[in-house]
């Protein structure tokens, strides 16, 4: 009886592993992190841009010097105010992401003319950098992707 409990908690194990298809690993951060299957990436302008092929989840990573991260947090509040309309902006949270400290800001608003929910992570790295997330999901979707969300970002982790 239990090596069918333990070979049902392995296959799970790997079905779930199967949606988190690419990890990431950032060695200048000492962090990694995990692609969601079928979501798509790209790698410039200073940046990381991940996101679904529908269009309904945009998330941008960005690294930079810790000590950056205020005035980062503005800039990135500039941005969004250019890209989202009616922008509400929730209380901000200390957290901790797999020991790693962070902060996150969840808000809503409108982009094209759509409902979006929207989400800001400022977290520290083991090498005094920062990441800094800014995620956007079509609110209409969010419950279908919450799952996918929260194991992309309970997926951020320090690297050995």
């Amino acid at each position: 009886m239990k090596m069918k409990q333990v070979c049902v908690v392995v296959l799970m194990s790997l079905v779930a592993r199967g949606a988190l298809a690419e990890e990431i690993n950032d060695s200048a951060a000492k962090v990694s992190f995990h692609v969601p299957d079928g979501w798509v990436k790209d790698n410039s302008g200073g940046m990381l841009a991940l996101g679904t092929s529908q269009g309904d989840v945009m998330i941008r990573i960005t690294r930079m010097p810790a000590k950056d991260l205020k005035a980062a947090a503005k800039k990135i509040e500039g941005d969004l105010k250019n890209t989202v309309q009616k922008a509400k902006k929730g209380k901000t949270k200390a957290v901790k992401i797999n020991g790693l400290p962070a902060s996150i800001t969840e808000g809503s608003g409108i982009m094209g003319g759509k409902p979006v929910k929207l989400a800001l992570i400022a977290l520290l790295t083991p090498t005094d950098k920062a990441f800094v997330i800014v995620g956007v999901v079509l609110a209409e979707t969010y419950a279908a992707r919450k799952a996918e969300l929260d194991a992309f970002v309970g997926g951020i982790k320090p690297l050995p």
